[in-house]
């Protein structure tokens, strides 16, 4: 029993962080119809970032994740006014492979930067562990669900009562109707790309404290995990998103929990069971758990 419980938390944990992932994607495809491939190159830049002010130049570790999570907004921001408005009235495909360049531009970078070995990550906690009666915890991650929490709370407050929240919501509705009605979409899209970058900069630095600390290449990769959430909860639904990162989380830590038992899958059936989830949902569910369903009048 205490093995399925300690799954369990561990699978809620980490859909946690997937969630602040996800939403990123979501975010961004609800207000622009625009499936943000960008996402996984501000995930690994994020904690690339924040690592190396946190480990190598001393910096306290909240102010350096601050400090990333700003820095992620600038990129995000000038990648989409530079690069992605300029071709926002061509073919959605087209706009689509330029976030898949920007990701590729990013990780390339990145990559080159870390080489071949592993970045510490700089974090006060390293692997301190606490004892919550059966199961005993990675303290990282109680942070990171604390963090995430107050995030979760206070973006969907601003989503639900400020004005820009509004203004997103209108946009992701009718996009031409809220242009008409004064809605900068311009100003819209600049400021969901800029959450998307906040939000990726602060998965990616929570994603690489648990189970070894450090920050390399395949952290992007394994980001990517996150999209399948999206598409499980639903494209264009905020709240989905999240929903759909919890189930994930947990099916990945029981995967991972019981692989020995599972091993006539293969091995590393862990890596890929958020993808069969998301397939059986699918199959049953194309919108997703939550996605609006599009209904073409003939």
């Amino acid at each position: 029993m205490s093995k399925v419980v300690s799954l369990l938390f561990a699978g809620i944990s980490l859909g946690s962080i997937y969630a602040l992932i996800a939403l990123g994607f979501a975010i961004v495809y609800k207000a622009t119809r625009i499936v943000n491939f960008a996402q996984a190159g501000f995930i690994l830049l994020g904690a690339y970032v924040v690592s190396l002010m946190a480990a190598s130049y001393d910096w306290n570790y909240w102010l350096a994740l601050f400090a990333g999570c700003c820095l992620l907004v600038c990129v995000a921001i000038v990648s989409e006014r530079f690069l992605v408005r300029p071709i926002r009235h061509q073919p959605l495909i087209v706009v689509v492979i330029m976030t898949i360049a920007i990701d590729l531009l990013i990780r390339t970078d990145v990559t080159r930067r870390i080489g071949v070995g592993i970045l510490p990550t700089g974090d006060p906690w390293g692997t301190a562990t606490l004892v919550l009666g059966p199961i005993t915890v990675p303290a990282a991650r109680l942070v990171a669900m604390a963090v995430v929490l107050v995030v979760m709370t206070t973006f969907f407050v601003w989503f639900k009562y400020s004005v820009w929240g509004v203004a997103l919501r209108a946009a992701s509705e009718n996009a031409v109707t809220a242009g008409h009605m004064g809605i900068g979409l311009g100003a819209v899209s600049a400021i969901t790309w800029g959450i998307a970058g906040a939000l990726g900069a602060l998965g990616g630095a929570f994603l690489v404290l648990v189970p070894s600390p450090g920050v390399e290449a395949g952290v992007a990769n394994t980001a990517l995990r996150a999209l399948p959430a999206v598409v499980l909860g639903g494209m264009d639904s905020t709240g989905g998103a999240v929903a759909g990162a919890v189930v994930i989380g947990v099916a990945e830590a029981f995967a991972q929990g019981y692989a020995t038992d599972i091993r006539f899958l293969g091995r590393g059936f862990s890596g890929v069971i958020a993808y069969v989830v998301m397939i059986g949902v699918l199959l049953i569910r194309p919108s997703g758990l939550f996605g609006s369903v599009e209904v073409s009048r003939l």
